[in-house]
Order: C-alpha cells, then sequence, then structure tokens
C-alpha cells in the first residue's frame, strides 16, 4: 500500500513549462506578426493550454504593443525633417489619423452643383464623363456647346464640333451621287 501511494505522488508527463523573458518576448513577437495561438505554441513546444496559461498577457497586448512600435516609429519619420520619407510618412500620418483625404477634381464638381442646387432649389444631377462612351461625351459635348452659345446670347444654334475629332461625319462612306445611272453605287471616302 505505501509503496502505491509513493507511485501516485509521482508526477507524470513533461516537467512544467517556465515562462523565460526571452520566450515572453517571442511570444509577444510571434503574436504582433499575427501568428495563431496553436502556432506559437509549435514554435514554443508547449501545448496550447500552457500558452494560454503561462502567457495570458503577452497574447493580450502583442497587437496594441506593436501598433504602439510602428505608429511611433511613423510619427518620429513624419516629424524628422531630415528624414527623407518624412514628407510621405507625415501625409500617411495625416490621412490615417488627422482626417485628411485626397481630394478628386470630380468629388468637388460634385460638392460645387450640390451646393448650386441646394442654393436654387432645384434638383440637378452630376455627370461621371468617365461612365460614358464616346458617342454619349460627343453628344453631351455638343449640348453644352449649344447652351453656352444660347446663354452667351449670340443665338447660334448650329453646333459647331471642336477638336480633332471627324468633323461630323458618320462613317467611311459617302452617299453622294456620282454622276452614274442608277445612283445607287456606294463610294468609299479618303479623308
Amino acid at each position: 500500500m505505501l509503496r502505491l501511494r509513493a507511485l501516485s505522488l509521482k508526477k507524470r508527463g513533461r516537467p512544467a513549462h517556465v515562462p523565460t523573458v526571452a520566450t515572453r518576448r517571442q511570444v509577444i513577437e510571434f503574436s504582433a506578426m499575427g501568428l495563431t495561438q496553436m502556432q506559437i505554441s509549435k514554435l514554443l513546444g508547449i501545448s496550447s493550454v500552457t500558452l494560454v496559461k503561462s502567457y495570458r498577457e503577452e497574447l493580450d497586448t502583442a497587437e496594441a504593443r506593436a501598433l504602439f512600435n510602428v505608429a511611433n516609429n511613423l510619427y518620429n519619420i513624419a516629424t524628422d525633417p531630415t528624414n527623407k520619407s518624412s514628407a510621405a510618412a507625415a501625409m500617411f500620418w495625416m490621412k490615417t489619423r488627422g482626417g485628411w483625404r485626397e481630394k478628386n477634381r470630380l468629388d468637388e464638381m460634385e460638392q460645387k452643383a450640390i451646393e448650386t442646387a441646394e442654393g436654387s432649389g432645384k434638383p440637378q444631377q452630376v455627370l461621371d464623363p468617365r461612365l460614358l462612351t464616346v458617342e454619349q461625351r460627343q453628344a453631351l459635348r455638343e449640348i453644352v456647346t449649344v447652351a453656352a452659345q444660347a446663354m452667351m446670347g449670340n443665338g447660334q444654334a448650329a453646333i459647331e464640333h471642336q477638336g480633332d475629332d471627324d468633323e461630323g461625319d458618320d462613317g467611311d462612306y459617302d452617299d453622294s451621287d456620282d454622276g452614274d445611272d442608277g445612283g445607287n453605287e456606294v463610294n468609299e471616302t479618303t479623308e
């Protein structure tokens, strides 16, 4: 009986894991880099239960520590005028932390149209020309030209083609009669 009791007091299995400063630092680094608890426990050669039991604080604070270190480094770069990356770091900091954003010209036009519409009480729409086809852009250009001419008071209703487009030619064929007897022949034009 005494012998049985002595056997039951003996611990079985591995010796208990004892965390060290080095293993605590490793757990912080591994966790901050996004490794899972299963991956960290395998790297340390311990079970995931032992990992959580021995390194709870490190697991809970690793991400916040990493964010602080990166933000601190970025802040130091952004505020150091001798650093070549200070302007880029400062702009990134202000966009993410200061509420700054890059403005798109179309955003500004849209905001101006909204303000104009609100002031006039008339609903207005803003078109994004990037979403229009070539034909739609040409039709819009013609409408704007006529409207601008009407607003300037010159009363000219003719639409003038501007730029390097094909001067109003719809296609590559000429339907004019070239003097043949039938007049049904289509001739190709060259420009």
